[in-house]
């Protein structure tokens, strides 16, 4: 499983998302099986409407699943850490969504506003060992 994670400020657009969407996935052997990110983001709205042009389903992480995942972060934002608690919101919500054990192919980058990262799952770990 490949699972995008996605942070954004809440000024970031549905076409800013599916921009930054699309990206990952044509660099990172896309398609991805979801996109996750914190429970009530302030770019809801969007969010939903760029992954329903995706055809992607959205996993809300909870703030206890991000903290989780808060070690395993690859880069860390002052930003994110002040206000989430964790370096990258868009990397613990990939880690957590694709479940214990996965790992980062993509550390955060920011594409047109939007923050992603692109983790798998252990399963797909172990195969590409």
């Amino acid at each position: 499983m490949m699972v995008i994670g996605l942070g954004a400020k809440s000024t970031a657009t549905a076409s800013d998302m599916q921009a930054a969407l699309t990206e990952m996935m044509s660099l990172f052997g896309g398609p991805a099986d979801a996109v996750a990110t914190r429970k009530a983001p302030m770019f809801a709205a969007a969010l939903t409407e760029a992954a329903a042009t995706q055809r992607l389903p959205i996993r809300l992480v909870t703030e206890d699943e991000l903290k989780a995942r808060g070690p395993d972060c690859a880069t860390h934002s002052e930003r994110s850490l002040r206000l989430f608690g964790v370096g990258s919101v868009a990397e613990a919500a990939a880690l957590a969504a694709a479940g214990e054990g996965s790992a980062l192919i993509a550390p955060r980058r920011i594409i047109g506003g939007v923050t992603v990262a692109i983790a798998i799952s252990r399963d797909d770990v172990e195969a590409a060992l």
